[in-house]
């Protein structure tokens, strides 16, 4: 090899050595984080109404039915404002049975998709339709044309794209007859029962101060016998009117 070509050479190899190389780095698409706008933290939901009242769920387990895979136990609560206390005991008042209801849902869908959960929690846990719901199970409500189905709200189904309400009557007979259900029932109107013969000690007691005013207000001894005597007509009418009323709910 000649001086010239030797040369050549050496600039050749000069260039490989001082040439930089590049090297494409992979871009990875990381997946988009799915956001449920209704969902508090896993299996526990809010959803707030334009008049502020809140309805919130938590999902607490399935409720084993043979056949069924989609029902779940589940906790429900209306609130104002995110408040508590005397306000929120007041909008629950009404729904002592229902502060735990069953419902067919799909559990993933419910935590991952926002338009799902929205119709669960705005439409089939409405407050109104829960309520009427709680009334009929209870017999509040006569000649209707609902099915009684103890705590069982009902179900979502979808059906070329859209979301709607279905009560399956089987499910829900199975449940308004369970042992469970039975327990909750008789619980509820013992708490009729207890609170009518708290009404009628409290009037009693009232009544008995009465006479005791009575006796220190009228001197005249027939006025003072007049006015015991409508006491005590009222005492009696309120009785009657008490135990009939107990009675016409155990009918129902």
């Amino acid at each position: 090899m000649n001086l010239i070509e030797k040369l050549k050479e050496g600039f050749k190899n000069m260039f490989k050595k001082n040439k930089k190389v590049e090297i494409k780095e992979e871009v990875v698409e990381q997946p988009k984080e799915i956001v449920n706008e209704y969902r508090v933290s896993n299996d526990t939901f809010e959803y707030k109404y334009a008049e502020g009242k809140i309805v919130s769920l938590t999902i607490q387990k399935p409720y084993e039915l043979e056949g069924n895979n989609n029902l779940y136990k589940c906790e429900l609560f209306y609130t104002r404002d995110n408040r508590k206390g005397i306000l929120n005991t007041l909008i629950n008042k009404d729904l002592r049975f229902f502060d735990e209801v069953i419902i067919g849902l799909d559990r993933e869908k419910m935590n991952n998709d926002s338009e799902y959960a929205g119709y669960v929690l705005s439409t089939l846990l409405e407050r109104n339709r829960i309520v009427r719901l709680h009334d009929i199970e209870f017999g509040i409500i006569n000649d209707i044309k609902e099915p009684k189905c103890g705590n069982y709200v009902g179900s979502i189904v979808e059906s070329d794209g859209n979301l709607s309400i279905f009560v399956d009557d089987k499910i829900g007979s199975i449940i308004e007859n369970s042992e469970e259900a039975k327990a909750l029932r008789e619980k509820y109107k013992n708490s009729i029962e207890e609170a009518k013969a708290k009404e009628i000690k409290d009037k009693q007691d009232k009544i008995v101060k009465e006479q005791a005013k009575v006796d220190t207000m009228y001197y005249d001894a027939s006025k003072r016998e007049e006015r015991i005597q409508e006491l005590k007509a009222q005492l009696e009418g309120l009785q009657t009117t008490t135990e009939q009323a107990i009675e016409n709910y155990k009918s129902k």
